[in-house]
Parts: structure tokens; C-alpha cells; sequence
């Protein structure tokens, strides 16, 4: 009957991390290329885990103590894209992530909405370089846009290519699909805030559910305990 403790007690903080992984989605509802995080669960239990350490020949006992634990996964399809003819937003129609930061330690985003500093340096709302074939990018030019295979042309020119790079963009370009850029565009995020308050909710009942059998456990060995001894 203990092991109803563990098994609630681990429901109840699963639930925890699925409703912060909730409430992260919601703050970033209108947030350029997010993508959406989910919690689901898988079944543990620790006394087959403890007849795996022990390396028994012998067949586990029928397993006594199942745990539910939390994993997240993050949904990678792709939001709404919206018109801002803004000229430094972009957006990516398709597999891939914008590089930015420095070619030893790039880091992806789909958030492509981005600006000039005081250098003509194309960078992220935070300060960091977006990156090209050549390094960061620059606009030294008057004219300048961005064509939809990500090739910069200042001036009439073509300068340098965005560069858009991934493990994820490889695999699908090998299977043909394929990636194109938009100028003037940004993708939103791929929230639902429908969905979210739909999970929320269910987040809730099942805490309170978890909540409650740990109420009934403790209640049923107060009884035990409480029981007046027998005669022998």
C-alpha cells in the first residue's frame, strides 16, 4: 500500500512539470517561431529496475510499484506566416533554423525577426550576429534584399547566403522537401491557446485525482493502525 504513495506522488509532480511546460507555451503565444513543448508519460517500475541491477538470472516478481515519469517533446511544425513587410524580418517556409551567434558555436532559431545595429550588421533582438556562407552578415548598401534560396543581393550584387543549417534541414532536403525564405514575413508561434487551456485543465484533474488516492491511502492505514490488537 506504501507504494501508492510513490506511484501518487510521482503523478502529482509530473503533472507539475506539465503544467509548467504549459504555462511556458501560453507566455510565448505571440513569440516569432516558437514551437510549442509537450509532456507525456511512460510506466517505470522499480522493482524490475532493481532485478536489472542486480543482473538476476532468475524471473523479476510481478512488478509492484509502477511510477509514472514525465518526458518532453517539442512539436517542430510550423506556425502561421504573417506579412510585417518589415525588410529585416524573415521567415522560413519549410524545414531549418536561422544560424546566429559565431560559426564555432552557432545556435538555431526560427525566430527570424531581426534588425540592423549602428553597423549595418543584420542581428537578433538581443545583439547576436546572424550568419551567412561568409561570417555575420552585413548590408553596406543602399538596396538590398533577401531572395527566397536566402542569397543577399546589396545594390544589384549577391553578397553572401544566409546561412540555414540543421541535422533536421539535411534530413529533409535528402528526402526532397523543401526550404525557401520569405522577406517581410515572420512566423508565429505554433500555439493553440484552444489546446493549451484544454491541457491545463486536464493537468489540474488529474493532480486533484493523484491528490486525493494519497487521502484514501493515508486514511486506510490510519484505520490499520488504529485497529485494536487480538488476543492470540
Amino acid at each position: 500500500m506504501i507504494n501508492g504513495f510513490y506511484s501518487s506522488a510521482a503523478g502529482m509532480l509530473g503533472q507539475l512539470e506539465r503544467q509548467d511546460a504549459i504555462s511556458n507555451n501560453l507566455a510565448n503565444v505571440n513569440t516569432a517561431g516558437y514551437k510549442r513543448t509537450s509532456v507525456s508519460f511512460s510506466a517505470f517500475s522499480r522493482d524490475l529496475d532493481a532485478a536489472s541491477r542486480k543482473a538476476s538470472t532468475t524471473p523479476p516478481q510481478q512488478a509492484r510499484c509502477v511510477l509514472p515519469v514525465p518526458f518532453a517533446t517539442q512539436d517542430s511544425s510550423m506556425g502561421v506566416i504573417q506579412d510585417t513587410s518589415n525588410p529585416t524580418d524573415l521567415a522560413i517556409n519549410g524545414p531549418g533554423y536561422f544560424a546566429v551567434g559565431s560559426r564555432q558555436r552557432a545556435e538555431f532559431t526560427r525566430n527570424g525577426n531581426f534588425r540592423l545595429d549602428n553597423s549595418g550588421n543584420l542581428v537578433t533582438n538581443d545583439g547576436k550576429p546572424v550568419l551567412g556562407q561568409n561570417g555575420p552578415v552585413r548590408i553596406t548598401g543602399n538596396e538590398w534584399t533577401i531572395e527566397s534560396d536566402g542569397s543577399i543581393q546589396v545594390d544589384g550584387q549577391v553578397v553572401d547566403r544566409l546561412l540555414i543549417e540543421s541535422e533536421i534541414t539535411r534530413a529533409a532536403q535528402r528526402q526532397g522537401v523543401p526550404t525557401s525564405v520569405a522577406q517581410g514575413k515572420l512566423e508565429g508561434s505554433n500555439v493553440s491557446v484552444v489546446e493549451e487551456m484544454v491541457s491545463m485543465i486536464t493537468a489540474l484533474r488529474t493532480y486533484e485525482a493523484n491528490q486525493k488516492i494519497m487521502q484514501a491511502i493515508d486514511k486506510t492505514l490510519e484505520k490499520i493502525i488504529n485497529l485494536p490488537g487480538r488476543n492470540a
